[in-house]
């Protein structure tokens, strides 16, 4: 690859490229090789110069996401916290082969700027917090 300086130092590929590659990896779930063709096929019609997958992974990398503001301007955290159902311990489960009785989660969307309860739920131990905070 030939390196085009510019005044100061090498050329970049423009972050509005790296913008439309990580959306593409995004919306489409391309492994990042084959963004490098992608954006082959780019310098190609926009004459820049070509950077590898790795680079490519540390551009993106290095993205810091803006957050919108949905929701008149509130920012929520979403956390869960796991309470057990019995008072018995795990001892007698482990030993004699019983039927491990689980724990149940409750999950906490809260706004960062008042801390006030959103919303929450309560679930099994298998549900995550990602997944509740799109049902809120």
């Amino acid at each position: 690859m030939k390196t085009i300086t510019t005044g100061g130092g090498p050329f970049k590929v423009p972050g509005i490229v790296i913008m439309y590659l990580d959306s593409l990896r995004e919306l489409r779930g391309m492994p990042f090789r084959q963004l490098e063709s992608e954006l082959h096929n780019l310098s190609r019609i926009f004459r820049f110069p070509e950077i590898s997958f790795t680079s490519i992974y540390r551009r993106i990398r290095k993205i810091i996401p803006e957050i919108g503001s949905d929701n008149n301007g509130a920012l929520a955290a979403i956390d869960s916290s796991g309470f057990k159902v019995t008072l018995r311990g795990d001892y007698p489960g482990n030993k004699w082969h019983k039927i491990r009785r689980g724990w149940i989660k409750l999950h906490a969307a809260i706004d960062i700027n008042n801390f006030e309860i959103i919303d929450y739920s309560i679930t099994d131990e298998h549900a995550n917090d990602a997944k509740e905070g799109i049902k809120s």
